[in-house]
Order: structure tokens, then C-alpha cells, then sequence
């Protein structure tokens, strides 16, 4: 009987430092909202030395130091957040420490490391788009055309009903000028979505301007006029 009280008061002592480490960390993003970054650092400060296993603070305080330019370090409180993060239900909070991380390495120059980290994220949460469409514009950005096509494939294959990897997975194919596989992409993309005004855009303007199928183009380019203009949200 003594042992479980004793269990669960410190179960309780537990619970009470999370919850005032929420109340911190919620103070500290009121701060960053009003660009007092270095003033939420100091609270993050306060919090690891009350709680240095709470993990979340880590992936937090990186990603301020992040937006200070302070990339190496960063990566070092980002570093502390994984190995802190524990279990399979923190996954997805890894994938975004990895995720930050290759923005840092990416901004230090060190591609490799950036790639590194980018599959990390990937392979720490599969089903998250972001994290593919990062990787495909990390080689875009290198003019690695097809690993950037490669990667929308990887993300095709995981999560087929997202839209616009058709759009930019095409995107990338006219820049290898891969016209007729473009064309395949985007209409692989209308067939998940067959009032989607952009695919009817890229194919009519495909068509029009390297193909030299002039009638077709015509078409398509009608249809997006025409999707476009019953679209509430566009205003020209």
C-alpha cells in the first residue's frame, strides 16, 4: 500500500511539472509571436533546468535558435529532443526534429547531412507530405531533376490521393522537357481530381507551347478559363 502511494505521488509530481512546462512553453510562444526571440529562449532555459528530460522544449528552443540563425545550435537542441523522444506515439515529433534539422544542415551547406536528416523524416512518419515535398525541392533547388522526380514517385506510392504531387512531379518533367511524361502526370492527377483547373493550365499550355497541338490546347485552356471563373475563391 506505502508503494503505491508512494507511485502515485510521484506520478502526480510528474503530471504538475508537465503541466507548468506547458504553461512555459505557451508563454514562450506568446513571446516568439511578438519577435522577442531571445526572451523566449530564456524561458526555455527556465524550463529544461526545472525539467531537462521534457522534449518537446528542445525541439522548441531549435527551432527559435533556427529562426535567430543560429544553426549549429540548433541542431544540438534538436539532437537532444530525439534522443529524448521515446516510443513509437513520438515518431511523428522526431520526424519533425529531423525535418528541422536538415533545414539547418541545408542552410550550413552540408547537403549530405541534409539529405540524411530529410530521410529520416520521411522514414519516421511515412504519411506525411511535407516531408517528401522538401526532399523534392532540396533537389530541385540542386537542378537533381530526377531525384526530384524520383522522390514524387516515392510519394505517389505512399500517399496517391495527394494532389499536387501530379502538379509538381510535371512541373519538374518539363524542366527535364519531358513533355508527353508531364502531360501523363497531370492527367494522372485529373483522374483524382477532374475539376482541378492548374492541370488543365500546365496541360493546354504544354500542348500549346512545345508540343504544337494547337486544337487540344485550345481546349484545355477553355476548360481552366472556365473552372476558373466558377471558382468563388479566385478574384482576378
Amino acid at each position: 500500500m506505502r508503494i503505491l502511494k508512494l507511485v502515485l505521488v510521484s506520478l502526480l509530481l510528474v503530471s504538475n511539472i508537465i503541466a507548468s512546462s506547458l504553461e512555459y512553453v505557451t508563454k514562450a510562444q506568446a513571446l516568439e509571436k511578438l519577435g522577442r526571440y531571445e526572451e523566449a529562449l530564456k524561458v526555455y532555459d527556465m524550463i529544461i533546468n526545472k525539467d531537462p528530460t521534457y522534449a518537446p522544449v528542445y525541439y522548441y528552443k531549435g527551432s527559435t535558435l533556427w529562426r535567430l540563425q543560429r544553426y549549429k545550435e540548433s541542431i544540438d537542441n534538436l539532437d537532444l529532443a530525439t534522443e529524448l523522444y521515446l516510443g513509437r506515439h513520438n515518431l511523428d515529433s522526431k520526424a519533425h526534429c529531423f525535418s528541422l534539422k536538415a533545414s539547418n544542415y541545408n542552410l550550413l551547406g552540408n547537403k549530405d547531412k541534409a539529405l540524411e536528416n530529410l530521410n529520416l523524416a520521411i522514414k519516421n512518419d511515412p504519411k506525411n507530405d511535407h516531408y517528401y515535398r522538401k526532399k523534392a525541392y532540396f533537389f530541385d533547388g540542386l537542378k537533381e531533376y530526377q531525384k526530384a522526380i524520383d522522390t514524387y514517385d516515392d510519394a505517389i506510392r505512399a500517399m496517391p490521393n495527394v494532389i499536387w504531387f501530379y502538379e509538381n512531379k510535371g512541373v519538374v518533367l518539363e524542366k527535364l522537357h519531358k513533355y508527353e511524361e508531364a502531360l501523363a502526370s497531370y492527367n494522372q492527377g485529373l483522374k483524382k481530381d477532374p475539376e482541378n483547373r492548374f492541370f488543365y493550365s500546365r496541360i493546354g499550355k504544354v500542348l500549346r507551347d512545345h508540343l504544337g497541338r494547337k486544337k487540344e490546347a485550345e481546349e484545355a485552356l477553355a476548360k481552366a478559363a472556365a473552372l476558373q471563373a466558377k471558382d468563388k475563391y479566385y478574384k482576378k
